[in-house]
């Protein structure tokens, strides 16, 4: 392999920290899709640039959903090279598995967005922090809320199609038959959820103080009414629909949904 060159079908463990990422050094070519080590003991993260590395101010720290639900644990590349690109922003995916420990994994997706923030926060320059997530994602950022005792102040939160709560919801009749098997798998994950610890579930079910919000929802997600009475609990929710869209539309959007997602973003991120 040349100098400089990466392939990203090889996962290096490189250990970097994140200031660095802010200005990469490998030909520019090869950087849309980059898997670092920061720390041994923290997740990895992959990062992926725009087009145009320079004078990027915003870096959003992603959590992508369950494989389960929504397949984006497989399809999360994808969806973020795609949103570094449309927000010209920098963008680092957690990689986690949530199969494992629930509580330890979200402690440790934690502790991992925490070094982040401060790491970025400790440089000289501009920089807009983002905490974004999908589906499930969006739980866990639910949970990283929770957690958080004033150690970390992250100002803007992005939430596509979010699973907001592990109780189980009542899904209007209208959406049944649009996609039965998603609505046999959300059960199914409230169940597992439900077997965890007291503090877990409280976890999982705050409904405290959260940054300023944008949630993006199909008006057809089986959650959409759930996700409609969270919003209406936060003064500084902006609740975004996008038409004829179900749960994990950010798999494989239509033309119209995409401008349509990332113009509600890129109109959030410029008030």
């Amino acid at each position: 392999m040349a100098k400089n060159e990466f392939d990203k079908d090889i996962n290096y463990r490189l250990y970097r920290s994140v200031k660095e990422l802010l200005h990469p050094t490998i030909s520019k070519k090869n950087i849309s899709e980059y898997k670092i080590i920061i720390k041994e003991d923290l997740l990895p993260v992959y990062v992926y640039y725009p087009k145009k590395i320079s004078n990027i101010n915003t870096v959003f720290i992603y959590i992508h959903g369950d494989s389960k639900i929504t397949d984006c644990e497989n399809k999360y590349p994808s969806i973020c090279s795609k949103l570094a690109i449309k927000t010209d922003s920098i963008i680092m995916a957690i990689d986690y598995n949530l199969k494992k420990d629930y509580e330890k994994t979200y402690s440790e997706i934690y502790k991992t967005v925490k070094h982040i923030y401060n790491e970025l926060n400790d440089t000289d320059e501009n920089i807009s922090i983002v905490l974004a997530g999908d589906s499930t994602g969006c739980n866990i950022i639910n949970g990283i809320n929770y957690l958080n005792s004033n150690e970390i102040s992250i100002p803007i939160e992005i939430l596509f199609y979010p699973v907001l709560s592990t109780k189980k919801v009542s899904v209007p009749s209208e959406h049944e038959m649009f996609n039965p098997r998603l609505l046999l798998d959300i059960e199914e994950y409230f169940k597992k959820l439900s077997k965890e610890n007291q503090q877990h579930s409280e976890m999982l079910n705050y409904t405290g103080d959260i940054p300023k919000t944008l949630i993006i929802v199909g008006n057809v997600d089986p959650l959409n009414s759930t996700i409609k009475e969270y919003s209406n609990k936060h003064s500084n929710v902006e609740l975004v629909e996008i038409v004829f869209a179900s749960h994990g539309f950010l798999k494989n959007p239509d033309k119209e949904t995409e401008n349509d997602v990332y113009n509600a973003i890129n109109k959030f991120l410029n008030k």
